[in-house]
Order: C-alpha cells, then structure tokens, then sequence
C-alpha cells in the first residue's frame, strides 16, 4: 500500500520525486544531523491521487499547453479557474487519516508552517523559489488538512504557471508535496548565502537577518541587517532599519508589529552569532556540494535550519590548476562579439588553434579556461607584471570598455597584488613577441611600401589553404584527423606574422592618427569620415555583394515572392523553375563559394555556416530590396569614398597651416596613407580563420559520419559534443569512456549553459566584476555605453537577437546583444547602431563607421531596457542612448 507521508528523519536525496526539493533537502538535513525542527511530508503520490479525483483536470492541462503566459488576463482567469477547482474537491479520507496519525506524532499541541514543495523545485538549473504558497501559525487537525489542499491548489498560482512555461517545465509532469513543519518563533530570523548573490563571490558569506519571523525579510516588508563572512572573520556590517516584524498570532496566522527604534538600530545578530551561523552555513554547502541558499531562526540562543536550496543564479567559475593564488579572466565571447554558449568541439578547436601560453605540441593552451560553455582568457599571469598590468587594459579598451575598467580595477587591489609571482613562460612569450610586433609596426609605418599590401595578403592566403586542403585530402580516419590537430595549433604562428600584424597596423595607425590630429589640430572633428569606404574590407565587401544580389532580385517579381516564403528543402530547384531564378541562383552561388562559410557566431565552429542552410539570408537580402533604391548600396559606398578623400585633403591641408606644417604635413600624409591601406585588412585575419574552420568542420563532419554507420555515434552532429582530441582517440580506437553517455551529458550541459548570461570579467573566486560606466551629466533615464561612431540620431528602435530573423526597415535603429560579419546585411538598412557588448575597434564599431551611422556600444541590458518599436535617439558622440517615450505616440 502506497505511503503518503514520510517524516524528515525518513526522507534521503533519492526521495525527490516524492517530496520534491524542499522536503528532500531537510531530509538531507535531518539526517547529516542539522538542527531541523522535526516534521513530516505529504507525498507526491497524494497531490497525484488528489488530482486524479478531478474529471476536469486533463482539459485544464491541455488549456495550459496553449496559454500565452504574456497576457496576464487569460493568465489570471485560467489560474483562478484551476485554483477554485482544486480547492473545492473533496480531500481524500485514506490520505486525511495519514496526515492527521503523523501530526499527532510530531504534536497536536504545537503551531505549523505548511509549505509548498514542488518536485522541479530547488534543482540545480531552477529555481521555484516562492511560486507556490506558505502558510504559517497553522493549528488544529481542519486547519492542518485546508491548508495542505491551499498548498495543492498553488501549484497553479499565475506566477508558477508562467514560471514553468517560460522555462520549459510540463504542467502535467511537476507534482506537489507539502512541507508539514512545528513553527518556531524566533528573536531573529532571515537568509544565509553561502556565496555572495550578488557579485558571486563564492568566499563571501552574506547573512541577511530581522527581528521575528523570516516572511517579513523574503516578502520584501523590512529592510534587514546585512553582514559579509570571509575568510572566517566579519568583513563588513550593514544595519538595516528593522523597523517592524512578523510575529505568530496567538488566534493563527501572523501578526505586524513595530521595532522600538533603539532595538531597530542595533544589530540584529552578535559578532560571535554572525560567525557560528557562517560555520553552519560552510557545513551545509560542504554537505551538498554545491553554494547554498539557507532560510534560518534563532530561538532561545539555538540557531534552527528550515530549509536549504541551491543557489541557482550562479555563473559557473572558470577551473584554474594553481588555486594557491587569485587569478582574473575575462570573456573571449565578448572580445569576438559572440557569448553565445559553446559546444565542445567548439570550445576545443579554439583553444588548440590559439597560438598563446603553455601548449604541449598539438594540445590545448592552458591560458584559455571554460565555464559556463563559454571561453574565458585567464589574464593572471600578464597582470603580474607592471608593463601588462598598466597597458593590457588600454588594449581591450578598443574591445570593450567595461572589460578594461573591470581588468583595471581588480588588477590595482591589494588582494590581487599580493599573488603577484614571477611568471617565466608568460615572460618568455612576452619578450619574444612584443619587440617583433612593435618593430614590425615601426616598419610599416615608416619603411616599408604598403601600396600592394592586400594582393600580398590575399596571395599568402589562398597559398595557405590550398596547402591545407591539399594536404588533408589526401589523408583519412584517425592519421586524418591527428594531421588537422597538428595544423590547427601550428598554422597560428604563421597567420599571426603574416596577417595579424597588418591588422595591428591598421587600428595603431588610427590611433596615432588620432592623437596627432589632437595634438596638432586641436580636435579630431575632421577624422569623422576617415574611416568610410575602405576598399579591400572583407567584410564591407561581403555586404556590398548582398547588395548586388539583393539588386537582381528586385528585377524579377516572382523570385522576390518566393524569397518571402521559401522551401528551405528544395529552394534550388524551386526557384529554378521561376523567371529569373536562374540569374539570381548564380550570384547567389557566387556569393556563397566566396562567403558561404561565414555566419553569426562564427568562431563557433559548430554554428551552421550559410552554405549549410542558404536560406537564412534570404530575410538580409529581402530588407535591402524593400528598404533601399536598386544600387542606392553602391552609391552610399562610392558617396563614403569621396568624403574619406576630402577628409584626407582637409586633414593636410589644415597641417600645412600650423607651425612646421611641412613636417607635420608629411608625417601626417605618410600615416594617412598607411592607415587606408592597412585599415581594409583588420577582417582579414578572421575571414582567414574562418575559412580555415570551414575546411576543420567537414573533415570533422565527414570523420563522424562514419562512426555513424559503425554505430559509435547517433548523428554526425554528436562530434559537436567531444573534443578534438577526444574524436581522434574514438578514430584510434583508445578511447575508454561510454561515447553516447558522454555526449548525452555534455548535452543536457550545454542546454542548461545556454540560458547563462556570461559576465565579461569573474574570478578564481567566482566574483564577478562589472566595470560601471560613469558618464558625467548624463540625461535622466538614458543608457550609458561608449561612443564609437559619431553623430546623433532618432528613429524606431528593431531589437534584433538573431540576425536570421531580424528585419529592418529604412530608418530603423538596430539594437543587438552584439555583431559580427555574420550580421554585416543588417547595417544596409540601419540608421544608428546600439550594442550590449563592444568598443571603438570591434566589428560593429568599424562597420558603422564606415557606413556612417551614429553607434553607441557597451550599452548594459540594452535588449532588455529598449523595446522593439519604441523611438529612441542614439548619442554617437557622448556615448548613450535616450528612450523617447513620448515619440512612440506620434
């Protein structure tokens, strides 16, 4: 006969389908010998044999499947509706008559909390904290068995409801146990995390407390003390104003009183009570395994746990080998405009094909760490030493603004500076190839001839992937693979010598640009089109050539028709049978051998490139025929051209003025002209890169295949969950591990991962460091971020996560998490530009600059704060963004 109740000292971890996660934690609790007060939980199988006495709760699960959770109307009818139901059944007699034996045991005479305790509640990657109801000073057997069918009946509270639609929970599959608990009526109640909530800090313990019972603190109702634990010794105190406080009613239910304001100002806890509960606290997360979130009391100098969960809104902390020291990373997504999660293979390619830090042969670099799925550059070792400490944060500056006022910050605390160790490896790659990339610069600048700089670069790089392509085509299986490995970490090198070091002359050639033009000149207004139209920009190529496809298009109706609605499986030979499918199947073809390989997140190697589904650019090319005139693209290009040129006559024209004009004048044409002829190239590298990853991803595609037809895989898309090394030990046959289990796991990771919002600097201590922008006068309400293109424009805001779906109109201001070229078709049709993530170097900063739109990037939440279709004006030249709430109406 199935049990519907287990008292605390019954329960164990493996009950939780049972009582859920609430009721198995104090069970854990219970039994690692906590001091719980002693209760009981009224199972899962009684909530189901509950429910199944209703004959309408299959229609009212299938009316959840189709509730559109946002409209808080047909949310609140349908919740209230379910809830009434529930809370008129009839309670079962067999369960009433277990509830009430177990009371008795625990105590008839007692007062109880009865609380809500979901089986998807307190897991690690959710939280249903708060969802469902509490009722607390509950007696009486009638009372005790109300309440128990209250908490049932709150699974479906509106907020519950929309909480598990919105995370992917099945209504029909999460059941309900109830936490049947003695009240304790505490001096001082409240919260213990064992990590700070806030900034991650995984040392820092942070303790809220208030006087009475704890509903007060978690209802919002009083502001509570607030102590911070680490190392064992109180770091910091602050007393909150505790000026009234829930007590039990002596009738049931709780009571609201005031705090005398001499007892609100003093602390709530003492010194050594801070530090006992910290211990506590420590022993609960050792027990678990994982950062806890602790409700607690202390009654008659006795401190009481009533519940513990995982803290879930933690980001992952990056592994270090050496824990002896602090060390600091920053965010390689953020850098490459791409914090999406990573899968595996992904995340392994990049680290063998990054040429920097300790590299065994053809392994990983050790200076890349993972979390999260995402890929983080540890910056410890650089940060170590003076020069790097001072300089590193001016050249992520170019990158990301917040990134290098995070870097800074926490590289100047003394809790940094005192690990500072002598790092020889890092030293050794310093002196090695600092000196060879300035004087390379210095060469550049003033030496040697850059007339012919792009052919030389393109020449280097077709030679380069034809070798590639040609020498791992003649290769197969493992012997395949093992040679591709040891080319990902050897080949680097190379690029970085023959490619990387003009892109750096290009970005150091604007800057010195810049700061002559200051020094000489007085301001930098001149310098505002310096940067447009620079032929041989890869990247500003590849969105001409949309362009131009978006032009033959335009010609024939019936192709632009079907664009609209296409048949992603058999488009070729659908547009083949339409007038003028033919013609623009060609210059489609021709685009895709050229840049077929590119798409949004591309340094994820496991992103589907725009060859393996061609479709995802038919929106891009659809928003440049329905927002511009046919080669308006190419006129705009050719437009940019003449104002770069007359910025550049105006430039030198205006030296020739000052004092030593002629000297200043030539120093200023020469930079001048290796700017334009080194600045084209910055994308270089990366097309490069790019287009070596796409020759990697079908060899890896090709190599798993076949482990398809051998069984060891289900699809060859299941290699995107092993790394490269991995795959090759599965080819060679040594490796050991259950393949499908592994990737199932790594699986499930990732999906948990991708919900992650990563944080562009964290610790070995799991901190978090933000990097606030703080500009001076800044208009009430508007966001900050940095201006990276200049000029200030309004205009309809298009939030746009997904460059795939986004489409904009004439006009409109696009607003992104961050871009890349994959988003390159989108600027076409833009009228200003704000990004999440970026800085005056990065992708979209140079792309805006050369289209000649106002950008604004770094802007914090910016997807979140503006909404789509609300007018916003950009400030290119302060740097943020207003949201013009009044506009929306006209």
């Amino acid at each position: 006969m199935e049990k519907y109740t287990l008292s605390f000292k019954e329960i164990r971890k493996s009950d939780l389908s049972l009582v859920g996660g609430k009721g198995a934690n104090l069970g854990e609790l219970t039994a690692a010998g906590f001091s719980v007060p002693a209760g009981f939980c009224v199972t899962t199988g009684a909530f189901v044999r509950f429910v199944e006495t209703s004959s309408q709760m299959a229609a009212y699960y299938k009316e959840l499947i189709e509730l559109d959770v946002e409209n808080l109307k047909n949310l609140k009818c349908v919740g209230e509706k379910i809830r009434n139901h529930l809370r008129t059944l009839p309670f079962p007699e067999d369960i009433r008559r277990e509830v009430l034996t177990k009371w008795r045991e625990v105590g008839i005479e007692k007062s109880y909390a009865i609380r809500s305790s979901a089986t998807a509640e307190d897991l690690p990657g959710a939280s249903f904290a708060g969802q469902q109801e509490t009722y607390l000073n509950i007696d009486g057997e009638e009372d005790i068995i109300r309440h128990i069918q209250l908490c049932w009946a709150s699974l479906f509270t509106d907020r519950a409801i929309a909480y598990r639609s919105k995370n992917g929970f099945d209504h029909e599959k999460v059941a309900l146990s109830v936490v049947v608990q003695p009240m304790i009526f505490p001096e001082v109640s409240g919260i213990l995390f064992t990590a700070d909530p806030v900034d991650g800090n995984r040392k820092t313990l942070t303790i809220d407390a208030s006087y009475g019972l704890g509903e007060a603190l978690v209802s919002g109702i009083v502001t509570p003390d607030l102590y911070k634990v680490k190392d064992g010794k109180i770091a910091s105190k602050k007393i909150g104003e505790k000026k009234i406080a829930l007590y039990g009613n002596p009738a049931g239910g709780t009571i609201q009183q005031e705090i005398p304001k001499e007892k609100a100002d003093k602390p709530a806890l003492t010194d050594e009570q801070i530090l006992t509960l910290a211990t506590y606290g420590q022993e609960i997360q050792e027990h678990f395994q994982c950062p806890q979130d602790i409700e607690w009391a202390l009654m008659d100098g006795q401190f009481y746990i009533l519940q513990s969960r995982p803290i879930t809104s933690l980001y992952p902390v990056p592994e270090v080998k050496d824990k002896s020291f602090l060390h600091v990373f920053f965010s390689f997504g953020h850098q490459q405009m791409m914090t999406a999660a990573m899968k595996p293979m992904g995340i392994s390619i990049m680290k063998t094909f990054f040429p920097f830090g300790n590299k065994e042969g053809d392994r990983e670099t050790d200076i890349m760490a993972e979390a999260g799925n995402r890929i983080y550059i540890d910056a410890t070792c650089m940060l170590h030493m003076s020069l790097p400490r001072k300089n590193l944060p001016l050249v992520l500056k170019n990158i990301d603004e917040s990134i290098a006022r995070a870097i800074s910050e926490v590289a100047n605390r003394k809790d940094f500076l005192k690990g500072v160790r002598n790092n020889k490896s890092v030293k050794k790659t310093v002196i090695k190839f600092v000196p060879r990339v300035l004087w390379n610069i210095l060469l550049n600048y003033f030496i040697r001839d850059l007339s012919h700089v792009r052919e030389q670069i393109e020449s280097y790089m077709d030679s380069q992937l034809e070798s590639l392509q040609s020498e791992l085509s003649a290769l197969s299986g493992a012997a395949r693979l093992r040679r591709m490995q040891e080319r990902i970490a050897k080949d680097p090198i190379d690029f970085f010598l023959h490619l990387f070091l003009v892109a750096i002359t290009g970005i150091s050639s604007y800057h010195m640009v810049r700061k002559l033009t200051e020094k000489w000149l007085g301001d930098t207004k001149c310098l505002t089109h310096l940067g447009k139209s620079l032929r041989g920009n890869v990247t500003l190529e590849m969105g001409l050539a949309l362009g131009d496809i978006g032009d033959v298009a335009r010609n024939y109706p019936d192709v632009v028709s079907y664009l609209r609605n296409p048949n992603e499986g058999s488009f070729y030979e659908d547009l083949r049978n339409i007038e003028g499918g033919g013609t623009f199947l060609e210059s489609f073809n021709l685009y895709l051998e050229k840049y077929g390989m590119r798409c949004p997140g591309e340094i994820d190697l496991t992103q589907t490139r725009w060859s393996e589904n061609p479709v995802s650019l038919f929106p891009a090319i659809l928003g440049h025929i329905d927002s511009t005139e046919p080669g308006e693209h190419r006129e705009k290009f050719r437009q940019g051209e003449k104002e770069r040129e007359e910025a550049t006559r105006e430039i030198l024209s205006l030296m020739k003025e000052k004092p030593f004009g002629s000297i200043k004048g030539k120093i200023m044409k020469r930079m001048l002209k290796v700017f334009s002829n080194t600045m084209a190239l910055r994308e270089h590298p990366k097309y490069m890169i790019i287009q070596c990853f796409w020759v990697y991803k079908k060899i890896i595609l090709e190599e798993a295949s076949k482990l398809v037809g051998k069984g060891v895989l289900n699809e060859k898309e299941d290699a995107y969950y092993l790394r490269l090394s991995e795959l090759v030990s599965i080819l060679e046959g040594s490796f050991k591990e259950d393949i499908k289990e592994l990737i199932g796991k790594r699986r499930e990771e990732y999906e948990n991962h991708r919900a992650l919002t990563p944080p562009r600097v964290i610790t070995s201590e799991g901190e978090i460091i933000k990097g606030i922008n703080k500009i001076e006068n800044l208009p009430e309400g508007a966001l900050p971020g940095t201006p990276v293109s200049p000029g200030v424009v309004e205009g309809r805001a298009r939030v746009v996560m997904n460059p795939e779906e986004g489409k904009l109109e004439k006009g409109d201001i696009l607003i992104a998490p961050f871009t890349d070229p994959g988003w390159t078709p989108l600027f076409i049709s833009a009228k200003g530009l704000v990004m999440e993530v970026g800085g005056l170097m990065t992708h979209g900063a140079v792309v805006a600059r050369e289209y000649g739109i106002p950008a604004v990037v770094g802007v914090e939440n910016a997807t979140k704060l503006i909404k789509d279709g609300q007018w916003v004006r950009v400030h290119g030249d302060l740097g943020y963004v207003e949201i013009l709430e009044d506009s929306i109406l006209n």
